[in-house]
C-alpha cells in the first residue's frame, strides 16, 4: 500500500509465499511446506522541493523491513538439512536511514547507513554475520 500527504509518503508491502516440497525427503516421500514471510514500511519527506515532482529536490528516509524462512510443520526439532521435515527458522531484518538528492532531471545521488542483522529463532547455527552498520553512495543518471 501507499499513502501520500503533501511532502510525506508511507509505502508498505507485505507477503507470503508456501514452496511445495513433494518428493524431497531422503525417503522421496512429501515435506512441509517452505515457508517465506517478510515485509516492510518505509516513510519518506520531501525536505526540499516540490511534492510529486522529481525535479531539484531532497529527499530523507527511513525503512524497517523483515524477511524469514521456516517450515510449515514445526513438530519436529529443527535442522539445518534442507531436506529435514522442519527446516531451522532464519529471519532477516534491516533498518535503512537514507537521503536522497535530485540534481536535475536525470541525476540522482542517494546516500545510505544500513543496519542488517540475522535472527536464528532455534540458535542451532554455529556461525551468522555479525549485526553491523553499513554504508552505501548510489550515483544514478536516468534518461
Amino acid at each position: 500500500g501507499r499513502w501520500r500527504t503533501g511532502r510525506l509518503t508511507l509505502k508498505g508491502e507485505l507477503l507470503r509465499q508456501a514452496d511445495s516440497r513433494e518428493s524431497e525427503s531422503v525417503s522421496n516421500s512429501d515435506l512441509s511446506d517452505l515457508i517465506v514471510d517478510g515485509g516492510y514500511v518505509t516513510g519518506l519527506w520531501r525536505v526540499v522541493g516540490t511534492p510529486r515532482r522529481a525535479r531539484r529536490a531532497v529527499d530523507v528516509s527511513v525503512r524497517i523491513e523483515s524477511l524469514g524462512f521456516h517450515s510449515a510443520d514445526q513438530t519436529d526439532a529443527p535442522s539445518l538439512s534442507p531436506r529435514a521435515e522442519n527446516i531451522a527458522p532464519l529471519r532477516q531484518r534491516a533498518l535503512t536511514f537514507g537521503a536522497n538528492w535530485l540534481v536535475n532531471r536525470w541525476v540522482k545521488v542517494q546516500f545510505n547507513a544500513l543496519h542488517e542483522s540475522f535472527v536464528d529463532q532455534a540458535g542451532i547455527r554455529l556461525e551468522l554475520p555479525e549485526a553491523r552498520w553499513r554504508s552505501l553512495m548510489r550515483l544514478q543518471f536516468s534518461m
